[in-house]
């Protein structure tokens, strides 16, 4: 009995770096709000959130003002088409992917994002589509 295998992979993290994005749509957010962010702020940010923190908390944390206000304007830029073009496979991704599919094993993209039509755009625009 043959068995076939599946894997799903997750899309930001894991096959897309997303930390430009996550960043330019912070300095961006702050700029709408004119909040001055310090200048080494969103790689710090970005790397709190990795670490598990939610965005408020690494705001509040580092006393960045109006962070209510900043995480909703985040939060309605960081899927937005222009940002997902920042995202960049990590090396290997791509041939690392052609390579499984070669061999029959099935690939599913797993994602928290809101908008599937921009997945799979961004998917076709890096190559991942098929």
């Amino acid at each position: 009995m043959s068995r076939s295998l599946e894997i799903g992979l997750d899309l930001d993290g894991t096959l897309f770096d997303p930390a430009p994005r996550h960043q330019a749509a912070l300095v961006e957010a702050a700029r709408s709000l004119d909040v001055e962010l310090p200048a080494d702020f969103p790689d710090r940010y970005y790397q709190d959130k990795r670490g598990g923190m939610k965005g408020r908390e690494v705001l509040l944390r580092h006393g960045i003002p109006k962070s209510d206000e900043l995480c909703r304007a985040w939060v309605k830029l960081i899927e937005s088409e222009q940002l997902l073009r920042l995202d960049a496979p990590f090396p290997g991704v791509l041939s690392n992917v052609e390579h499984l599919a070669a061999e029959g094993i099935g690939l599913h993209i797993c994602t928290a994002r809101q908008r599937e039509d921009l997945v799979l755009r961004q998917l076709t625009f890096v190559g991942l589509a098929q």
